[in-house]
């Protein structure tokens, strides 16, 4: 149980580390660099004694001023290396470290280069991905619209099945299926690396869409009734309540949407109204 523990707290802190890093600009990143140089090049010149020192080969003195300390220091960490100064003692374990430092620093440059570009890569793939999403969503409502529609005009002829009444909550399913989609789209807060919102126009259609189905269903709800069928099945009914109770859930979340504009948002809250009084109705009668 420690372990799972200790692993699971280690992975939660890595998760971190590797998101904060990839939030680090080139711009963060340069200036985390030469901070630390000229931090190697003040501890240069901070820490010099007898025997621990830079040294001019040229003139072969030691070297005094701060501004000379940081210029090794930066001709170290980039491996310029022009051999003007050299560290003598301890200073040579230090410019070793520096230099290991400058490496690392190449290779976190290099890997977010590669990074950048599989993010940009990445972040088209799932824009493709998501409009798809959407097109499929609206297509999906569209087929159950005409799907009942089909219904209505069996009903209308007289032609309708009682095995195909029976079936109805099959239908219904795929309404079902899409208020949860829509709901996931909308509501959805997880924080991902790769993050789209549904613009203002999607938006309204697809409410608009689910709104038309919703209407076409009391359509066919009203039709039963008026020809004086028996439609209230167990499952049936069970749906068409489920779908009712994911629209409420979903419409009652529309105030927190913010690419749709608030007269657009009371529009579709007073269609919504109209058209769930009426579903409800059916459903009592």
């Amino acid at each position: 149980m420690k372990k799972r523990l200790v692993d699971r707290m280690f992975k939660i802190q890595k998760n971190h580390i590797n998101t904060w890093l990839d939030k680090l600009s080139f711009f963060h990143i340069f200036f985390i660099w030469a901070g630390v140089v000229t931090l190697f090049g003040v501890f240069y010149y901070a820490f010099t004694d007898g025997s621990t020192s830079l040294l001019f080969t040229p003139t072969n003195t030691a070297v005094n001023t701060i501004v000379d300390h940081v210029y090794f220091s930066f001709i170290t960490a980039t491996s310029t290396g022009f051999g003007d100064i050299v560290p003598l003692g301890f200073f040579k374990i230090i410019s070793i470290f520096e230099i290991i430092f400058g490496i690392l620093l190449l290779a976190f440059v290099t890997s977010k280069l590669i990074s950048i570009k599989q993010n940009a890569i990445l972040n088209e793939i799932y824009e493709i991905s998501f409009n798809e999403r959407i097109v499929r969503l609206r297509s999906s409502l569209l087929l159950f619209r005409q799907n009942l529609s089909r219904y209505i005009s069996k009903i209308d002829e007289g032609s309708t099945m009682q095995r195909e009444i029976a079936d109805l909550h099959i239908f219904i399913h795929s309404l079902e299926d899409a208020l949860r989609q829509m709901i996931i789209f909308i509501t959805n807060k997880k924080k991902r690396q790769f993050t789209i919102s549904i613009d203002q126009v999607n938006l309204e259609l697809l409410f608009n869409s689910l709104l038309q189905s919703f209407t076409k269903l009391n359509d066919l709800m009203t039709s039963f009734d008026e020809k004086k069928m028996d439609w209230r099945k167990e499952k049936t009914l069970k749906i068409i309540v489920e779908c009712v109770r994911l629209n409420n859930y979903l419409f009652e979340r529309i105030d927190k949407i913010k690419n749709l504009p608030q007269e657009s948002k009371e529009d579709l809250l007073l269609q919504n109204k109209e058209v769930m009084k009426g579903i409800e109705d059916r459903l009592k009668g």
